[in-house]
């Protein structure tokens, strides 16, 4: 039987998201748990082929580009096991937390990977159907799942896109396909848009942006009678981790 129980403080694993146009640190900020000594040491999960602001940091990053290989690394992560690379061995019980960048890329690679497969089939085979974005999200949807129930802190990042509503407007989501754009903040404890500002000496500062902005869709859950703050000032993982009260 796997049926478990739980106190509520007994899970203190953040499982977070963090989402913005490019070019707004998305990658540098999920590096930054290499340096805290919660989260590291980090395995870095690279399916955007952006890991380049990581360099001169001593953090493990595993290049994505098959479904065969990201099912590989998720169950060493499930269970522990160890996996020969590059003359190394890799014991993944060793490490604290997991980065994902980008689990939007990621949607898109999963989409043109059918395209690839069913090339012979379609009239176009440049054109993607619906059914395309239906099989992706469920594909995603069973990884990120996976994802989130592993036994370490686990950090997400994808793209941003905005979307129109009745009452809102303009409304900035995660750049996902379909209804997962809006799922996604069911799956994570932590949905956090990372913010560009201008400093009053005119330097670029970043606001990661958690409640109280209904133009983002963001969220955090926080534990009992606590509360967080509406946005954190130049965040990285130990700030968040620290704010939001994980241990």
């Amino acid at each position: 039987m796997t049926l478990q129980v739980f106190s509520p403080g007994a899970l203190k694993h953040a499982k977070c998201l963090f989402f913005a146009p490019p070019g707004h640190g998305k990658t540098h900020l999920l590096g930054t748990a290499q340096e805290d000594e919660r989260t590291f040491p980090m395995c870095f999960l690279d399916w955007e082929a952006g890991s380049e602001s990581l360099d001169g940091l001593d953090i493990d990053v595993f290049p994505l580009r098959s479904w065969d290989d990201a099912n590989i690394l998720i169950e060493c992560l499930e269970y522990g096991e160890k996996l020969k690379l590059n003359g190394r061995t890799i014991d993944f019980r060793e490490y604290n937390s997991i980065g994902v960048d980008s689990i939007s890329e990621w949607n898109r690679w999963a989409q043109l990977d059918i395209l690839r497969k069913e090339e012979k089939q379609r009239k176009d085979p440049d054109l993607i159907e619906l059914k395309d974005y239906n099989r992706t999200g469920v594909q995603l949807r069973r990884v990120l799942r996976r994802l989130r129930d592993l036994d370490m802190h686990v950090f997400l990042s994808a793209h941003a896109k905005t979307v129109d509503e009745s009452r809102l407007g303009r409304v900035t989501i995660p750049d996902l396909s379909g209804q997962l754009a809006e799922e996604i903040a069911g799956l994570v404890s932590v949905v956090g848009y990372l913010a560009l500002t201008e400093g009053e000496s005119g330097e670029t500062e970043r606001l990661l942006l958690l409640h109280d902005y209904p133009k983002y869709r963001t969220k955090v859950r926080t534990p009992w009678n606590s509360s967080a703050p509406s946005e954190i000032f130049q965040p990285d993982i130990t700030e968040i981790l620290d704010t939001l009260g994980y241990n």
